[in-house]
């Protein structure tokens, strides 16, 4: 994401991390100690920056720019 100088918070950048290694919406909400609804917004809005359509396509994106290991 650097290369294409994307603005991603702090949270959208775990989030999208957290996808890539398969975890649900709901399980993503425990581990980060929020709700549902606040992963749902947060991925919406990375996936709005990083100009992705779906889950998949934000790690594929976010892989291509080493963001996910």
């Amino acid at each position: 994401m650097s290369s294409r100088n994307y603005r991603l918070t702090k949270s959208e950048k775990i989030l999208i991390t957290l996808v890539g290694h398969g975890l649900s919406n709901d399980q993503i909400a425990k581990k980060m100690y929020v709700s549902v609804h606040t992963v749902k917004a947060q991925l919406s809005a990375a996936f709005r920056k990083i100009n992705a359509v779906n889950r998949a396509n934000a790690v594929y994106i976010a892989m291509q720019d080493k963001r996910i290991k």
